[in-house]
């Protein structure tokens, strides 16, 4: 019968899950290593199960930003903070034990932290919160401390060799169950795709230069971000109450990021105006007339009760961008995302329960082209590049030689800059070509799309883009083969008809 670190993780992270390390040897030295069935969402670990004499063990704890996507530990802060604090002069040595996980929450997140404290830690890094809508659409009974796996199903998943040994004998017989719900964004908007037959329509991306539906803020985002701030809270109790120091990183955003929801509310009676001066805005911005594009910003933000159009201050900034004023430009997408909710709840909890906050933003912007926190350096609204995660990691650094967490050199961490990494893989090329596609460079993202696919046939994200690429320049032939290769490789998401 497979080991516990072997068997089908069912409980998705939550309550009744087997520790992501499990105990082995390597070497004939006794270490921790990352449990194979959890290497989908976590990247492969090991540490000694005793700390050589010296040494410090820090753990980093998050989601996907944590784990480094899209390049993994190779590109992470972690791997940074570890390489950078290899050249302090006082003989100790760091050990960065990446725990970030691939859309993990919060609660979630609660588990390992109770876990990590059984490997001797010297403190606990966290970058986290990005999850917490994820965590709540999909796992919605777990983020209330109950379990969606049912309780005879986990006690013969734990205890049943019998059980185990069947289930494992049956999954390839059994037929995917058709229709399942998806359990992540990614698999989400593959279901979408499937859902229908193939038609002209299967492969869709959001339009650059179209008006965003204004939209009344969500009920339930106070309840989700209140309960992010509780279970970070909880994590620091947890932490503290074993004398493990904290540190909580701020969270570091895309300011070029434009398909976000326009939360304004318009004057009485301006509905017909405000459709005619978006429109004029945005045809005006799609000929390439920047300076009549940029007066007609003015218009129609004159006709907001209150101005949360994150989209027409991201496109000001682009306009503004694109005539060599940067300086306006950075006010602008300052403006469009003036307000982090996340933010606020991360330093609120940090203040209450006193952990360290390290903020990321100006070492963050240091490292980005003029200043600016967009595509040059993000792949997408939230996921940093390698040289962003090298800023991360030096604004954390001096904290945590000031706490003794580090090597030092004279009062500072100073190892020499680690290379970035190079030879990017399918997930790597993938996320290039979402990039691409925000951008609007269509030939290179549909070329990056491709070689995607080509080097595995397991990652559907790739197939969709490389759909909506040949959609877009009319190529239902080459879109209608990646529909193909999407619903062979997810038959369980097909509908039930």
């Amino acid at each position: 019968m497979a080991a516990p670190e072997s068997r089908e993780e069912i409980f998705a992270g939550f309550r009744g899950t087997p520790p992501l390390f499990y105990r082995t040897r390597s070497r004939g030295v006794p270490v921790y290593r990352t449990s194979p069935n959890r290497l989908e969402y976590f990247n492969p670990q090991e540490f000694p199960v005793r700390k050589p004499p010296g040494s410090l063990r820090l753990f980093v704890f998050g989601g996907s930003t944590a784990y480094g996507e899209p390049w993994g530990d190779r590109g992470s802060f972690a791997r940074f903070i570890k390489a950078r604090a290899a050249g302090g002069d006082s003989g100790r040595v760091l050990d960065v034990v990446n725990a970030g996980g691939k859309g993990y929450g919060s609660t979630a997140l609660v588990q390992l932290v109770r876990e990590a404290l059984r490997y001797e830690p010297d403190g606990f890094l966290f970058y986290t919160g990005q999850n917490e809508y994820r965590e709540a659409t999909f796992h919605p009974i777990e983020r209330e401390g109950r379990s969606s796996v049912p309780a005879w199903r986990a006690a013969l998943h734990r205890h049943s060799r019998v059980y185990v040994a069947l289930s494992d004998l049956l999954r390839p017989l059994s037929p995917p169950r058709r229709g399942a719900r998806p359990t992540s964004f990614a698999s989400r908007e593959i279901a979408a795709i499937l859902s229908r037959p193939f038609g002209p329509a299967s492969f869709s991306f959001p339009a650059r230069f179209g008006i965003p539906p204004l939209s009344s803020p969500n009920p339930g985002e106070e309840r989700v971000l209140s309960r992010f701030e509780e279970n970070l809270r909880s994590m620091l109790q947890i932490a503290t109450a074993e004398g493990v120091p904290c540190f909580v990183l701020t969270q570091l955003r895309n300011e070029q990021y434009w398909l976000a929801p326009n939360r304004s509310r318009l004057l009485a009676g301006a509905e017909s105006e405000y459709e005619r001066r978006y429109v004029a805005l945005l045809g005006a911005a799609d000929s390439g007339r920047a300076e009549e594009a940029l007066g007609l910003v003015d218009s129609v933000a004159a006709l907001y009760a209150s101005d949360r159009d994150t989209y027409l201050h991201v496109l000001e900034g682009d306009l503004l961008l694109s005539l060599g004023r940067v300086a306006r430009a950075r006010d602008a997408y300052r403006e469009a995302w003036d307000v982090d909710p996340v933010n606020q709840k991360i330093r609120a909890a940090a203040t209450a329960e006193g952990a360290v906050v390290v903020e990321c933003d100006g070492a963050a912007r240091a490292a980005a082209p003029d200043s600016i926190l967009g595509f040059a350096v993000f792949y997408d609204e939230i996921h940093p590049s390698p040289a962003l995660h090298l800023a991360i990691a030096d604004a954390v650094l001096p904290t945590l030689a000031s706490a003794g967490l580090a090597p030092t050199a004279g009062g500072e961490a100073r190892g020499a800059p680690p290379p970035l990494p190079e030879g990017p893989d399918a997930e790597v090329l993938a996320y290039e070509a979402l990039r691409a596609m925000y951008l609007g460079e269509w030939p290179e993202a549909e070329a990056r799309a491709e070689s995607a696919a080509s080097l595995t046939s397991d990652l559907g994200k790739a197939s969709v883009y490389v759909g909506i690429c040949a959609t877009r320049r009319g190529d239902l032939e080459r879109a209608r083969t990646a529909w193909e290769r999407l619903a062979a490789r997810y038959p369980e998401l097909l509908p039930a008809r």
